[in-house]
């Protein structure tokens, strides 16, 4: 297993905190370990209308009195650092490597 400083994945969760503020939140009405084939729907009202309840009052509140509170939000929160800076670091984490490929022995060579 590589150490930790060797990764290099991203989510587009960090991706966008990296250059704006961002929320990540959980919902509810669901079953089951994520990523799995045991991920389910556990309560539909739950899973599909309660969150896009508490979507439309967070637009709301962010977007009333000509954004004021979105504004505020973003102005105490500068970010880490610009889209090129960003993108410029994910180019300097990028490598390509070339190696010499084995064919895979048939049940003739074995």
């Amino acid at each position: 297993m590589p150490s930790q400083d060797q990764l290099s994945g991203t989510t587009d969760y960090g991706d966008l905190s990296s250059t704006m503020p961002v929320l990540q939140f959980n919902t509810p009405g669901n079953a089951g370990q994520g990523h799995t084939n045991q991920y389910r729907v556990a309560d539909p009202y739950e899973y599909y209308v309660t969150p896009a309840k508490c979507f439309a009052l967070l637009a709301y509140r962010l977007l009333k009195d000509n954004a004021a509170l979105a504004r505020q939000i973003i102005h105490d929160n500068p970010p880490v650092m610009s889209k090129q800076e960003y993108l410029r670091l994910l180019e300097s984490m990028s490598k390509t490597e070339t190696m010499a490929i084995k064919p895979v022995p048939d049940a003739a060579t074995l």
